[in-house]
């Protein structure tokens, strides 16, 4: 289970093991990066990498692959000026587009109610980053790219 750290935002994974749906285990071990906070566009995130080794892999999908590199992604709460940013932004929107029958102004408010929802809430759906990351790294594994990383996850 992920031990907290200092602060609240940062939370150790090393030890842990993960189960993947191609039946392979393995331990997550020593961080190759320090923990990366994201607090700019929400959901808000946290993203740490780490070195892995297999423990386990019944069905060979891994070969001979004793290592691995393994990328975290969590979701963090904004600090409050960032969470104050979005709020007054929200309003300013609001303010501006209460009335608005149009479709811009009506997305534009739509967009700052999200931002700033997902500012303060967990949310079952990624960064835009993050999930554009998640889709280019699918497409390696598609590709079967030898040379690049693959979602495994």
């Amino acid at each position: 289970m992920p031990a907290l750290m200092e602060g609240s935002k940062y939370i150790s994974f090393e030890g842990d093991k993960i189960d993947f749906h191609d039946g392979s285990k393995w331990e997550i071990q020593t961080p190759l990066s320090d923990t990366r906070l994201q607090e700019t566009n929400p959901p808000f995130e946290a993203a740490v990498v780490y070195n892995c080794k297999r423990l386990s892999d019944p069905w060979s999908a891994h070969g001979d692959t004793e290592e691995a590199v393994i990328k975290i992604k969590y979701q963090i709460k904004g600090e409050s000026r960032a969470i104050e940013y979005y709020r007054k932004n929200l309003a300013r929107w609001q303010e501006d587009c209460g009335d608005c029958k149009d479709a811009f102004g009506i997305g534009q408010v739509n967009t700052a109610i999200e931002a700033y929802e997902t500012a303060r809430n967990p949310t079952k759906k990624p960064n835009r980053y993050t999930a554009q990351e998640i889709k280019a790294l699918q497409l390696f594994r598609t590709c079967k790219s030898k040379s690049a990383p693959w979602f495994m996850a």
